[in-house]
């Protein structure tokens, strides 16, 4: 019994042609899921990421501190009306419960230019207090935007003091008369 030789793969007369399409193939399922999965990978990364900044941009401490920047008149004319709050936020924001601290800086930007918002916090009891919050705008120029506290609790604190010596001067004629 004699049998036939076996019929050979495909047409032999286009080996050539199919070993390239086999190889094209290959390589486009082949390093396409690997690039494919590299780039779900990066997706997922970036995603993390915008996720973090988005958190950080609306937290209450940047929310406030660019209230205050917004709030401020020589802000406000170096920048323009009105002022948005960037998304590209720097630093680290610690919060436990009603206590916290936080070193951050924000881009804010207006029609006229934009600027960088540095703030450094401190939260006790649910309530943000910072020690630091200057706006730098393009040009070098910081402005404090804790001047005008600063002021404000200089003076309240020189009517203290006043009211203090008047009650004493009072007490004290009260006795010698």
């Amino acid at each position: 019994m004699n049998h036939p030789p076996p019929i050979p793969f495909g047409d032999p007369h286009k080996v050539d042609q199919e070993n390239k399409t086999a190889v094209k193939k290959g390589i486009l399922f082949g390093c396409g899921g690997c690039a494919l999965v590299g780039a779900a990978g990066l997706v997922f990364v970036a995603a993390i990421v915008v996720i973090i900044l988005t958190s950080m941009s609306g937290s209450e401490v940047c929310t406030q501190a660019v209230a205050r920047a917004q709030s401020s008149a020589r802000v406000r004319a170096a920048l323009g009306q009105p002022i948005e709050k960037g998304w590209w936020v720097t630093g680290g924001i610690n919060t436990s419960s009603s206590t916290g601290d936080a070193d951050v800086n924000l881009p804010i930007s207006g029609p006229n230019g934009s600027a960088t918002i540095h703030a450094e916090a401190t939260k006790a009891n649910g309530v943000w207090t910072f020690s630091i919050l200057t706006v730098t705008l393009e040009d070098g120029t910081v402005v404090d935007l804790l001047a005008n506290d600063t002021a404000l609790r200089l003076q309240a604190g020189e009517q203290l003091l006043m009211h203090a010596i008047e009650a004493a001067i009072a007490e004290h004629h009260d006795h010698v008369a």
